[in-house]
């Protein structure tokens, strides 16, 4: 038995999994009885479109198994057929293109060992190789959250004190350095005991594409468990590298399994809550704008990275970013200074969308300023693992004497 097996399925994205082996290949974790910590890891290709064989085939000498798929099981249903392959103590559940940081696995194994109630353990993300823009800590979806998130599109009241609220977990969540109970781990990487995993499914297939994890967390935390965020375990999520070639398929996908979540969850009647709240804010919300509850400043658009001065000089600060003008599910930045930019790898790593940013005082989350700009560079690729460590190493100025 190996002490980690990993499972990562692929679509479309066969040189971002080769980049999330290699940098799993590269973790070194304590084991059973104080040993080295053994690694499995199985890669399932889910019938991708471009032939991913090239790419996923020189794999196998790496110790990894790879299963070509014929048919398009979704996320969840992939997982499940790479899960039932391995043989370990603990599985982690993951996407293709992460970069898992040294000693990430470490963190997660070492957390799930010393507490036997903890079922699952998830890490600290980021969304670009410089480590500059944190990634949300997921909110487990709930009926209530739902509730005030779609009338904050339609009342700025609500939408102020929703916001509000939603920073301060997020906040708790980017300045943590110890481990931090959550209701829900994202689905991007997830280390789970093998033995609840298998018991649980793990993911429940009837989830097309979005929403098996959150589904998951709550049976976790259902049978007895606890969900953990482990800060000290890092790694990078280039986050829609799979979705992005199929969109339109994926935004239907998300439909379903959305719809499908709250059905389960709540039963016949609170679906139908679920859907009256939906259908208020795409009725009103467009027209009300309920989310422009403070002044938005339009920079029109931007090919390079805004330099944005920070009102009230130099002070800490918290900068949240987001395509959403709502800011319901926004990546962060926890920094200081008169004034803030996005580094090159931070501002790569964005799509060519409208962008919405602000800036809040680290003291009591006060909106100090919010922007929003057109992107015209289009997203860069991701770097791979090697292009990364290259990246990550010390210049030789910084280098140790």
């Amino acid at each position: 038995m190996f002490d980690v097996g990993c499972v990562l399925v692929n679509f479309n994205s066969g040189a971002l999994c080769v980049s999330a082996v290699k940098s799993l290949l590269a973790q070194r974790f304590a084991g059973r009885e104080g040993a080295q910590g053994t690694l499995q890891i199985v890669v399932v290709d889910n019938a991708s479109p471009e032939d991913q064989h090239a790419l996923l085939e020189p794999l196998a000498a790496l110790g990894v198994e790879v299963i070509f798929h014929d048919v398009n099981l979704g996320y969840g249903g992939g997982i499940n057929l790479g899960a039932a392959r391995l043989d370990a103590e603990y599985l982690l559940l993951a996407n293709p293109d992460i970069l898992v940081l040294p000693g990430a696995l470490d963190a997660l194994v070492r957390r799930l060992a010393a507490d036997a109630r903890v079922g699952a353990a998830g890490p600290r993300g980021f969304l670009d190789a410089e480590r500059f823009i944190l990634l949300p800590p997921n909110d487990l979806p709930t009926l209530a959250l739902h509730a005030v998130e779609s009338l904050g599109r339609v009342h700025c009241g609500v939408a102020r004190r929703t916001a509000r609220r939603r920073s301060r977990r997020f906040f708790a969540a980017w300045r943590a350095r110890q481990a931090l109970d959550k209701a829900m781990v994202s689905g991007f990487a997830m280390l789970v005991r093998a033995q609840l995993a298998r018991q649980l499914g793990p993911f429940d297939p009837g989830f097309p594409f979005y929403f098996e994890d959150a589904d998951l967390c709550r049976r976790i935390r259902r049978a007895g468990y606890r969900l953990v965020l482990e800060p000290r375990a890092e790694m990078i999520h280039f986050f829609d590298q799979s979705a992005r070639s199929v969109r339109a398929e994926v935004l239907e996908k998300y439909a379903v399994s959305r719809a499908y979540y709250y059905r389960k969850h709540y039963g016949a009647a609170g679906f139908r809550l679920y859907r009256a709240f939906d259908g208020y804010a795409a009725r009103r919300g467009p027209a009300a704008e309920g989310w422009r509850f403070c002044a938005v400043e339009d920079l029109g658009d931007a090919a390079e990275p805004p330099l944005l001065a920070v009102p009230g000089g130099a002070r800490e600060h918290v900068v949240e970013i987001a395509t959403d003008p709502a800011f319901l599910f926004c990546g962060g930045h926890l920094g200081a200074g008169a004034s803030v930019t996005l580094p090159r790898a931070a501002w790569d790593a964005l799509e060519a969308t409208r962008w919405y940013v602000r800036v809040l005082d680290a003291r009591d989350l006060t909106i100090l300023r919010c922007v929003t700009f057109q992107k015209t560079r289009p997203r860069a690729a991701p770097p791979t693992f090697e292009e990364f460590q290259a990246l990550a190493a010390p210049s030789a100025g910084e280098a140790a004497p």
